[in-house]
């Protein structure tokens, strides 16, 4: 798996005390020979590309309960998939939750009923011209975003899904 410049224009930016943004370049230059570095928030900043995802629960007990279906990312799975294939083929990407919600949890809860963003991270190049796009799960508080967990789609020839089709706009994210 191999990730080129091209497939890679995420940009990060490190906040400081008074919300001033740094690129981590600059934050690395200006440590100098101190080997000290400025103050700063428990903020960064990412512009990116970002999408709306909808999870669906799994119907079997899972290390990792919640799925994306690939005939229909963005919206609810009632009955059978879109394409005729059978249930358990419909399967495109898990979340990987940073944190496991137990049951009866809100955030479980949510998880299921609800449509979350998505933020590219970065595209690999797999071989016989498929990518592997790498996404950043969100919850919103308020402006304020907050790491939930991970899912990596893939697309390009043999998949069952395209990437490519699924809306998505340039946000910058305020990520806590």
């Amino acid at each position: 798996m191999t990730v080129a410049r091209e497939n890679f224009n995420t940009k990060f930016w490190v906040e400081g005390d008074s919300r001033i943004c740094f690129t981590l370049a600059k934050l690395c230059n200006a440590t100098g020979q101190t080997r000290s570095i400025i103050e700063l928030s428990t903020f960064i900043q990412i512009e990116a590309w970002a999408l709306q995802l909808r999870f669906q629960v799994r119907e079997k007990l899972s290390k990792h309960p919640f799925y994306i279906c690939c005939c229909h990312p963005d919206t609810t799975h009632d009955g059978p998939p879109l394409d005729g294939s059978a249930l358990y083929d419909n399967h495109w990407a898990d979340l990987i939750l940073c944190e496991q919600p137990s049951q009866g949890n809100m955030l479980y809860d949510r998880l299921g009923d609800q449509k979350w963003t998505c933020v590219l991270l970065f595209t690999a190049s797999l071989p016989s011209s498929r990518h592997l796009h790498n996404l950043l799960v969100v919850d919103w508080h308020g402006d304020v975003a907050y790491r939930i967990g991970t899912t990596s789609l893939e697309s390009g020839p043999g998949t069952q899904s395209s990437f490519e089709s699924l809306p998505k706009a340039r946000r910058t994210i305020r990520l806590h």
